[in-house]
């Protein structure tokens, strides 16, 4: 929204779909509008009847400066002003800092880093990456996960004089006192998938808790699963360094606060830096967005690196830390809740779909039964509940999970597992018979899956890659091999069974 206006149509309705005739022709409202800001454009005046009425708003950002911006557009009737507004139309523009154009920041006093900035432990430089092993005769195996890389970037590559690394965001000294909040607006830079954060405290008298938020809002995404958030105490002149990952080209909200019942002034000096790896799987027959599927009998797979926003070192590493056990129904009960506790309004009737599943566990350990058709939605969901049950062979009940499943100690035997899901349509429960219910184990020991820079080191197994530099829009290959088969573990034998790199 920096450099043009935007346009919003609003429509209003006035009346409720069951009143009467005579109810909606007496409904006629002469209003006159006006808004608390002048980089928002309305008609001065609106006649709004029964059937309600859009109007349009242009929202001018242009001229607003970095940061927060709110304003209300009201809507009086001339001749009842003392009765307030007849509605209100909230408006909010965020207008973040540009990292690319930056005068206002102030590069001689910046925070000195280290020459080599590690990634954050377990970063994935790619969001979604499916793997598979069996054994020698795998095919089509696949779960969802990311090649883990071990990567590090390099700074200081600007101008003598202590000017900036591009893609810096730089705030200091900021005063803060007990229960004071800032808040600053950051755009992302597209490509970027993680972020460097360093803090720096002043001369103050006693050790400060502050508070530290990093959020990101990303569509059908709660905001938790990518925030980052810590609370922690600095003692005078000290320094504070965490990486987090981030999504790119999109606004970060960055929040300093520091704890109410922390007395005294302080101050801090904060640098932002964005940096970003992606991977992406490059696949002989399909799109390469068809997703990454490594099974032993497909041989080495393709990658190719992006570097899109600085020099960066790369290291790279792959390794299996899950193990996915996908399991198909053994039966299924479909049937109608008849009770009169289960009858939905209008009479309508519900129906259950029960679904049984047999599996044998070979190792114990900590499983997490889970249902990826319908786990982690709730109140967006579109079935009425869903519910897990696993027993072992007494039927003994081990474990009772929802949307958001968790862990349960599994002891090596045969077991059971059970899903119902309730809809009040017949069809749609029929078309989910065939369900699957996946249980995911993380190895006690990774397995290390070998990485080379060539499809012969590839297929030799020669030596694997090393790290390597990459200048800002530069592109490398990297090869994934396959791990040795004495590493699997012993329950990944079977064609439904898959690893998570």
């Amino acid at each position: 929204m920096d450099a043009f206006q935007h346009q919003t149509l609003i429509e209003l309705s006035t009346m409720p779909q069951d009143a009467s005739i005579a109810d909606r022709v007496s409904v006629e409202d002469h209003l006159v509008l006006s808004a608390t800001a002048d980089w928002v454009s309305i008609p001065k005046l609106l006649l709004l009847h029964h059937n309600g009425r859009p109007f349009e708003i242009q929202i001018d950002p242009t001229k607003l400066p970095q940061g927060l911006h709110y304003c209300e557009v009201h809507a009086l009737k001339p001749t009842e002003t003392w009765c307030g507004p007849l509605f209100r139309v909230p408006i909010t523009v965020i207008k973040p800092q540009d990292l690319l154009e930056s005068p206002d920041i102030d590069s001689t006093s910046a925070i000195p880093a280290p020459v080599v900035e590690p990634a954050p432990a377990g970063f994935r430089a790619t969001p979604q990456i499916a793997a598979g092993f069996s054994g020698p005769q795998a095919t089509g195996l696949s779960s969802t996960s990311g090649v883990e890389f071990s990567l590090a970037s390099t700074v200081g590559q600007g101008s003598s004089g202590g000017a900036l690394p591009p893609h810096t965001f730089k705030r200091g000294p900021i005063h803060l006192d007990a229960g004071q909040e800032l808040r600053y607006f950051v755009a992302v830079p597209a490509g970027a998938t993680w972020a460097e954060l360093s803090i720096r405290s002043g001369a103050y008298d006693s050790p400060k808790m502050f508070l530290i938020r990093a959020t990101q809002l990303v569509p059908d995404m709660r905001y938790t699963d990518i925030e980052y958030r810590n609370n922690l105490t600095m003692s005078p002149n000290s320094d504070f360094s965490a990486a987090f990952k981030v999504v790119g080209d999109s606004i970060m909200e960055l929040t300093l606060s520091q704890y109410w019942s922390t007395a005294g002034a302080s101050s801090l000096n904060i640098e932002l830096s964005f940096h970003g790896l992606t991977a992406e799987p490059i696949t002989a027959v399909g799109p390469a967005s068809s997703g990454l599927v490594l099974a032993a009998a497909a041989g080495p797979h393709k990658e190719l690196v992006t570097c899109p926003l600085r020099r960066q070192r790369i290291k790279p590493e792959a390794k299996l830390t899950q193990l996915n056990l996908s399991l198909k129904p053994k039966d299924t009960v479909l049937e109608p809740l008849l009770d009169p506790r289960d009858c939905l309004p209008g009479g309508r009737v519900a129906y259950r779909l029960i679904l049984n599943y047999s599996f044998s566990i070979t190792e114990s350990g900590k499983y997490k039964p889970c249902v990826p058709l319908t786990n982690r939605y709730l109140y967006d969901s579109p079935f009425e509940s869903q519910l897990t049950q696993i027993f072992d062979a007494h039927k003994r009940l081990l474990y009772t999970g929802d949307c958001s499943p968790e862990e349960v100690p599994l002891g090596k035997g045969d077991h059971t597992a059970r899903l119902m899901l309730r809809h009040d349509q017949l069809g749609l429960l029929d078309k989910l018979k065939g369900t699957c219910l996946v249980l995911s184990r993380k190895l006690d020991a990774p397995v290390t899956v070998p990485v080379h820079t060539s499809y012969a080191a590839a297929v030799t197994d020669a030596k694997p890659a090393n790290e390597s530099f990459l200048a800002g829009g530069d592109k490398c290959v990297l090869w994934l091999g396959q791990p040795a088969e004495d590493k699997l573990p012993k329950d990944a034998a079977g064609t439904s069974h898959v690893c998570a790199i």
